[in-house]
């Protein structure tokens, strides 16, 4: 029974969404982190949290645009 299945689209775009700007966000951060570690800069957390944000954001941006792409609507 197809007619009777529920495809909730919208929830797995929303966490589809979540995970790509916490794992980015999360993966650049630690990058990040031990690369400041390593070569002893020292940074405060707020650099961080910012970091953390604009990647999440730079990620959901390019992924919104190869969607776009992939349907064709630019």
């Amino acid at each position: 029974m197809i007619s009777a299945a529920t495809l909730n689209l919208e929830g797995a775009l929303l966490q589809l969404a979540f995970f790509l700007f916490l794992g980015v966000g999360i993966l650049y951060t630690l990058i990040v982190w031990i690369y400041h570690l390593i070569n002893k800069i020292e940074r405060n957390g707020s650099y961080y949290v910012r970091s953390f944000f604009i990647s999440g954001f730079i990620v959901l941006l390019l992924a919104l645009f190869i969607f776009c792409i992939a349907l064709q609507i630019i």
